[in-house]
């Protein structure tokens, strides 16, 4: 395969990680929403937490990115062009998933967007037996169900123990929250930094495999591949990340501070063990669910309940769309590039 169509996969990985971070804005919505932090304050914080943080978890998701979706050996052993149309579809399915979901500022799961697009493409280039299904119900399908399901759980839980010690506590724990918001605020953001780093490590390695496997051998690629991604990372979040804070922090539920600590403590707990566990999980939906979990564990009628199903909706339509988008791209593409390569 030759240099352009290697700059160009890995200029369609690095767009998906781009738009990714606007989905970063999720770490930003309970504190905007329960004014603990000033607007621009708020996001340089979290864009240089998540610059800083991308290797603090290891690599499990990175290795579900690029081996436990699409079995390798399909594209490795693949011409040339089969094995770019199956990587460019999944990618550009994935990217315009993401984009039309931000214009409307629905969070979605870029992850899954992604692993869509992938299997979609894959399955359409290489036959249905090449998806790793054990490793997708397991990593993928279980965890999406599972893990907005903990975060609502374990929301309204933290929710009752934080209101019941905030009922005795004096005026002056309401700045002890607000610090403590703050705190909680940056780990989320590494945390949700690690995880979805990892996944634009996995694509890049992809890229490197298909496109370029001699470079495999550079020492230090994966820090090299980590930290170029939590720096476009960072640009995303900087860049598009307050539509998404807005539509979480505003729209589900009215923020207060004891709201916002719940949350937070619950999305954080949700996304560090999926992240060790090496689950491509989405940190929109585990913030999402962590503010259902807390609005209904204080007062279920101010829930706005229209809002959080049209949030929950996209979580089971996004993996789908994005797999016949991937296929459809990939049938376009590998009819195209037949003629260029």
């Amino acid at each position: 395969m030759n240099i352009t169509w290697a700059l160009v996969l890995l200029a369609l990985a690095y767009l998906f990680t781009f738009f990714t971070g606007f989905n970063g804005g999720n770490v930003l919505a309970t504190l905007l929403a329960s004014h603990a932090m000033k607007q621009r304050s708020a996001l340089l914080l979290a864009a240089l937490v998540q610059l800083v943080s991308p290797l603090m978890l290891g690599m499990a998701v990175a290795k579900t990115m690029g081996s436990d979706i699409i079995h390798p050996n399909y594209f490795l052993e693949a011409p040339p062009h089969q094995a770019w149309s199956f990587l460019c579809a999944g990618f550009v399915a994935c990217i315009i998933f993401i984009f039309v979901s931000w214009k409307t500022g629905i969070p979605i799961s870029a992850s899954h967007s992604l692993i869509g697009g992938l299997l979609g493409a894959g399955v359409a280039a290489f036959g249905f037996a090449a998806g790793n299904w054990e490793k997708i119900a397991v990593k993928v399908i279980l965890a999406m169900i599972l893990s907005p399901l903990a975060s609502f759980v374990i929301g309204f839980i933290f929710m009752k123990i934080v209101r019941f010690f905030a009922a005795r506590a004096t005026q002056k724990a309401d700045s002890v929250i607000t610090w403590m918001q703050r705190g909680n605020m940056v780990l989320l953001a590494a945390f949700q930094a690690s995880n979805e780093a990892q996944k634009s490590v996995g694509v890049i390695f992809l890229v490197i495999m298909i496109a370029a496997p001699s470079l495999q051998s550079i020492p230090g690629l994966t820090v090299y591949a980590a930290l170029s991604s939590a720096l476009v990372l960072s640009a995303g979040l900087m860049l598009g990340g307050l539509r998404i804070a807005r539509t979480v922090g505003f729209g589900i539920y009215r923020i207060r501070p004891v709201h916002s600590l719940a949350s937070q403590l619950a999305s954080s707990l949700v996304l560090v063990t999926s992240t060790l566990m090496g689950s491509p999980v989405s940190p929109s939906q585990i913030v999402s669910s962590s503010i259902v979990g807390v609005g209904t564990a204080f007062r279920p009628s101010a829930v706005r309940w229209d809002v959080a199903l049209r949030i929950v909706s996209t979580w089971f339509t996004t993996l789908p769309i994005s797999a016949l988008g991937g296929a459809g791209l990939y049938y376009l593409l590998s009819w195209v590039v037949s003629f260029l390569m």
